[in-house]
């Protein structure tokens, strides 16, 4: 970030105060412009930024993702232990679906939509629909 970027973004919120104070269109459409203006700017001198760091690299993968992870350090919060103590300390969740349920929500898929990450097409699930029977064991469970 540069000087006059940063005159420029205390222009623009001069200017957000002026318009919201003085409710004034010809000062809401100065600080509309100024506010498009820093936005392209900000958006130009990280394009900038990125492109002389790759440069600078000269194909040298290592020193991009070396400059990323300076820009980037990692979050140390130890996320799976926390995801493991929850787990200890919750009970399990209630689930009750019905066979409707599953039809009615099969009925409303999309068959021109791309196949799941089982790879089954909505169109069969869709089609087949009529033909889904719950497990025995959950069957008996709720009668």
């Amino acid at each position: 970030m540069n000087s006059d970027l940063l005159k420029m973004m205390k222009e623009r919120d001069l200017s957000l105060k002026r318009a919201l104070k003085f409710k004034q269109t010809n000062d809401k459409r100065t600080f509309i412009m100024l506010r498009n203006k820093v936005t392209k700017d900000i958006r130009n001198a990280k394009a900038n930024f990125f492109i002389s760091i790759i440069s600078e690299a000269r194909g040298n993968t290592k020193l991009i993702w070396k400059q990323i992870q300076k820009l980037c350090p990692p979050l140390n919060i130890p996320i799976t232990a926390s995801i493991n103590d929850d787990l200890d300390h919750a009970p399990p969740p209630s689930l009750s679906i019905s066979a409707d349920q599953v039809r009615s929500e099969l009925r409303r898929l999309h068959p021109s939509k791309a196949a799941g990450p089982d790879g089954i097409s909505p169109k069969v699930l869709k089609e087949r629909s009529h033909k889904i029977r719950l497990p025995s064991k959950s069957r008996n469970s709720h009668h």
